[in-house]
């Protein structure tokens, strides 16, 4: 993955836009700078962007602290980054990365307002974490130049960068985009255009898998211990508190709801809005589905929050062994991540364990989710998979590639 699988020639990147200063903005301006890049940083709030300047330079001081860079270099570093309200500059630049409001209709009037300050063959990347791309691209007047590079929160320490195309996106919007990803230091897959793209995608059945667990009156800690034995970073419920439970109930009710709700015995749990409504956000509001405290300046995660089962129907307590847990939500997974490769978000599952391990952390120990099946017989997932169909219906049915790959033996 460390080189760039285009024949076309990638546009110059050592100077580009990054449009929105906050804490993705910033992130990907940090990266940028620090890999000797230029960087015209805009945001419509001139706070917005003085802080997100400190936030960068607090971060570039620490090297200097640790003497990893003289205190001169990391002068130059800072000033690689130029911050302003204005559009100057946008004119000299190949390519804008947008990291502004999900909102779609905002998104497309930035495009618009691009065009008439920018180059006029500039290409568009959006930061979007769920918006379909297509939807997007329909308000620019070259489609062929628009994509999206998601990048993962945070920003300096995630290395996966999913560039999404459309079926307009050019060869030389893909080459530019996955250059300046290299240069970024990021790790990149390329995957189609579909709600929820790879990662999110193969994310949300997992999660949903243990919220309803939950709703059975599985408690919170034993979701997370069994996830976390099995050697995930976090736990789901623990995932959601990081992710903020405002983003993830946006993200479940938008068009990644409208994907899963027409499947046959699919079920989505409706607790995140409720819970959202009642002031519980996450860590960043020091209260979610685990309480937060502040030590030494740090927020830590201290206990469950009892409150939370309410927003479930305040079921009643039950047990279910680890690897009951585990099969649940591992088997939602891969079998989305099969799905994926069946509707060709994927070019090939090698794609698939790049995104998953480097992008959510998935079981680093077993290379990914498809290498994961091979480990354990793809016979021995179907079986599992039919085993809990039985329990709890045709959302486990398992994927007509698995099926077929069980029976011929074959492999990922």
């Amino acid at each position: 993955k460390k080189k760039n699988p285009y024949a076309t020639e990638p546009r110059n990147t050592d100077r580009f836009a990054v449009l929105g200063a906050g804490f993705m903005g910033a992130g990907i301006t940090e990266v940028s700078i620090n890999k000797g890049m230029d960087v015209v940083l805009k945001d419509l709030s001139e706070d917005v962007v003085s802080n997100a300047k400190k936030g960068i330079w607090k971060t570039i001081s620490k090297k200097v602290k640790r003497k990893q860079i003289k205190e001169t270099e990391a002068k130059s570093i800072i000033q690689k980054a130029v911050g302003q309200t204005s559009f100057d500059g946008f004119n000299n630049v190949n390519i804008v990365i947008e990291a502004i409001v999900e909102n779609m209709e905002v998104k497309k009037n930035v495009i618009k307002q691009l065009e008439g300050v920018c180059k006029e063959d500039f290409i568009f990347a959006s930061n979007t974490s769920s918006l379909p791309l297509t939807e997007m691209s329909k308000a620019a007047k070259k489609p062929e130049n628009v994509v999206g590079m998601h990048y993962f929160s945070p920003v300096p320490k995630m290395p996966l960068l999913e560039i999404i195309k459309t079926k307009k996106t050019s060869e030389e919007t893909l080459s530019t985009c996955y250059d300046l990803g290299i240069k970024q230091g990021k790790t990149c897959i390329v995957v189609n255009d579909m709600p929820g793209f790879y990662v999110n995608r193969i994310l949300c059945p997992y999660l949903i898998e243990a919220l309803l667990m939950i709703e059975e009156g599985v408690s919170i800690e034993d979701i997370d211990g069994a996830i976390t034995k099995l050697g995930m970073p976090i736990g789901p419920i623990t995932l959601l508190d990081e992710v903020g439970i405002d983003v993830g109930a946006h993200v479940m009710s938008g068009n990644m709801a409208d994907l899963l709700k027409g499947r046959e015995g699919f079920k989505i749990n409706h607790s995140m809005p409720k819970m959202f409504e009642a002031g519980l956000h996450g860590r960043k509001s020091k209260k979610g589905f685990y309480n937060y405290s502040e030590k030494k300046g740090r927020l830590k995660k201290s206990s469950p929050n009892s409150d939370v089962y309410q927003y479930f129907g305040n079921p009643k307590s039950t047990k279910i062994n680890s690897e009951e847990i585990t099969e649940r939500a591992m088997l939602m997974l891969l079998n989305e991540a099969v799905w994926c490769l069946e509707d060709n978000i994927l070019q090939n599952a090698k794609d698939g364990d790049i995104g998953a391990v480097l992008g959510v952390g998935f079981l680093p120990w077993s290379g990914g989710p498809f290498s994961y099946m091979n480990l354990l017989g793809i016979d021995h997932i179907v079986e599992r998979m039919q085993h809990y169909a039985k329990i709890h219906g045709s959302k486990f049915n398992p994927r007509p590639m698995l099926i077929e790959m069980a029976k011929t033996g074959k492999t990922f």
